[in-house]
């Protein structure tokens, strides 16, 4: 029997080659053409961001305005390894725990943009270009996993739920700056080289994602568990599969020894070479993935014959102890909570209050709409993940193994903290894809002219388009994202230019707004570390006004500054009708503050300095 794939006897040399090549061409052209589709779906569904950006240069999150604001300062000459923000908390400022990584893209089109155009347009343009830059690298690397490991059918209907995926643009949206995004595409180029890299021939994908991880930890420690994931990806697949993956398990050890190293150089000043950070990139996980990744180099050369797969097993697994073991010697703080150093006070005031810090169970017990259409996409990916890895064979196996892994350490992640669906939601578009592809293909077979919008109400089920469900946000969130949206404008700053410079104290949820927005310098902002700085904030408008007046005049603030309608005032309600919040929103300002009438939407007023004591002459002495 004639194979196939090889041209038969007799028969003209070019036509198989030739149709391998149509082949090809056709299998791009639909991939092509499913990107396209989802990244423009995705910016018609974001137009409305893409106009406040431009049009007003609205910040959508806090995060966005301090990176903004760091990125600045590296570029007027502040020094790469100088993460202070100088002008945020009490002086000399607050250290950030953010890599100077990502204020390299940032910056580059910045200086590009600004040699034509103004500095503000040159800002917008860069808080558009990038994120949808980035989101089109994540439609790229998803679609073509899919594409690789379920068929074009599967790449269809990815592209569909990517362009409806709203959980999933809100990372890439027009205006977005912060890690998030950037975190976001390492990982899920992580797991592509990773699954490219379970073929014995793909020697580049193995030194790829060794690398990848490394710089994965130096960027954003948020994804760290899944960077753990990745981590063991390799040598556990050398666990199942023994000599095959031997050489790919060295490559892989040897990139990630080599990155990690190199990130702590490029990242960490030597001052702190020593220093043991638990929330950014430090010794403390320099130093477990140094033993991790060298105890791999002997692991590869162990036991590799197909039948020794326990022994393998129990010398992986005790590799693995091992660096539990040294962590827990050498750092044990960094094996507790990870938040456990956050200021107490915060832990109990604050941090019940952020959305993605928030336990999932606690997120669906608040917003049940909201949270229901959230995760449901990650638990059917981790169907689909699993029901294709018990279908596959080999190493496909193992590739939708992993991806059932890391949706599954993203469901985990959750219930400590809800950003953890977030960062694999991507991932989880894989797994329902897959798992739709089947129907799919029958509806389409059936010939039923209705059997194209069945396929879209499919996906519009199984996406995660929780931003667009009706009722997914309360009237009061509503209400109060659209006054602050018009104290969030550029032209509501702009008559603040006039001040004379100061120190401006203000609910810390606008603080980074006013950093990026102004040359004052800002008491608090809504960032850990600058826990002296939110405290006071926290204490000055939650307290009665008599109170306030003299936490903030010990602060050295100039000016306070709030939002009317608009900030948050939940953290005081034990307090909450007597507090200085509600009594400016309810237009009584006490006698040590004077508004100052400024053409904008924000209240600023100057905090009074406390009048002299007056002298008082007493009889037969002279004053």
């Amino acid at each position: 029997m004639t194979d196939a794939t090889m041209p038969a006897a007799g028969s003209a040399p070019g036509k198989p080659v030739a149709g391998e090549i149509s082949h090809m061409l056709g299998s791009l052209a639909t991939l092509r053409g499913a990107l396209i589709f989802a990244f423009f779906t995705g910016i018609i569904f974001g137009r409305g961001q893409i106009i406040a950006v431009w049009q007003h240069g609205t910040f959508f999150d806090t995060d966005d305005a301090m990176r903004l604001a760091q990125t600045r300062a590296w570029l007027a000459g502040q020094g790469w390894f100088d993460l202070y923000a100088h002008r945020l908390g009490p002086a000399p400022g607050t250290l950030m725990h953010w890599s100077r990584l990502v204020d390299v893209p940032i910056g580059l089109l910045l200086h590009g943009f600004g040699l034509v155009f103004s500095a503000a347009t040159a800002e917008r343009l860069t808080r558009i270009t990038l994120p949808l830059a980035l989101y089109g690298v994540l439609l790229a690397l998803c679609l073509t996993m899919l594409r690789r490991l379920a068929g074009q059918t599967a790449v269809l209907i990815g592209a569909v739920l990517l362009a409806l995926s709203g959980a999933t643009q809100q990372y890439f949206q027009a205006g977005r700056l912060d890690h998030d995004d950037i975190a976001i595409i390492l990982l899920v180029a992580t797991l592509a080289a990773l699954l490219r890299a379970f073929d014995q021939a793909s020697r580049y994908a193995a030194t790829v994602s060794g690398a990848l991880v490394a710089l994965q930890l130096a960027v954003s420690l948020e994804t760290l568990p899944f960077a753990i994931v990745c981590a063991a990806a390799m040598p556990l697949a050398y666990m199942v599969t023994g000599a095959p993956l031997a050489a790919n398990l060295r490559r892989f050890a040897l990139a990630l020894m080599l990155g990690l190293v190199a990130c702590l150089v490029v990242t960490v000043p030597a001052s702190r070479y020593f220093v043991a950070a638990c929330d950014d990139y430090s010794i403390a996980h320099l130093v477990p993935g140094l033993i991790g990744a060298g105890l791999c180099v002997p692991l590869s050369v162990y036991a590799g014959e197909a039948g020794q797969w326990r022994r393998r097993l129990v010398a992986g697994s005790l590799c693995g102890l091992a660096v539990i073991a040294v962590e827990k010697w050498l750092f044990p703080a960094c094996l507790g909570d990870p938040l456990g150093h956050v200021d107490p006070f915060l832990r109990h005031i604050w941090l019940p209050h952020v959305r993605e810090a928030e336990p999932f169970l606690a997120y669906l017990k608040a917003s049940p709409r909201e949270a229901l259409p959230y995760i449901l996409p990650l638990v059917l990916g981790l169907c689909g993940a699993v029901v294709q890895a018990i279908r596959s064979e080999a190493m496909d196996r193992l590739r939708w193994a992993l991806i059932a892994l890391m949706i599954a350490a993203g469901i985990a992640v959750s219930f400590y903290a809800v950003r953890g669906l977030g960062e694999v939601l991507p991932l989880s578009i894989l797994g329902v894809a897959a798992l739709l592809t089947p129907l799919s293909e029958r509806l389409v077979a059936s010939g039923k002219a209705w059997s194209g919008f069945a396929m879209v109400g499919l996906c519009m089920v199984c996406s995660p388009l929780n931003i667009a469900w009706p009722g997914a946000i309360s009237p009061r969130v509503a209400e109060r994202q659209i006054l602050a949206a018009s104290c969030n404008n550029a032209e509501a700053f702009a008559p603040l230019a006039a001040l004379p410079h100061g120190t401006i104290l203000t609910p810390f949820d606008i603080g980074a707004m006013f950093l990026a927005r102004t040359s004052l310098r800002v008491l608090a902002a809504p960032f850990h570390r600058d826990a002296v700085g939110m405290k006071t904030a926290l204490a000055t408008f939650g307290a009665r006004p008599d109170i306030a007046k003299i936490i903030a005049r010990n602060s050295g603030a100039t000016y306070l500054a709030y939002c009317p309608g608009a900030t948050d005032i939940r953290f005081s309600e034990h307090d909450a009708l007597q507090s200085l919040a509600s009594q400016l929103e309810k237009g009584h300002v006490p006698g040590w503050l004077r508004p100052l009438h400024l053409a904008t939407p924000l209240k600023v007023l100057a905090i009074l300095p406390p009048r002299p004591a007056a002298i008082v002459a007493l009889p037969g002495l002279k004053p």
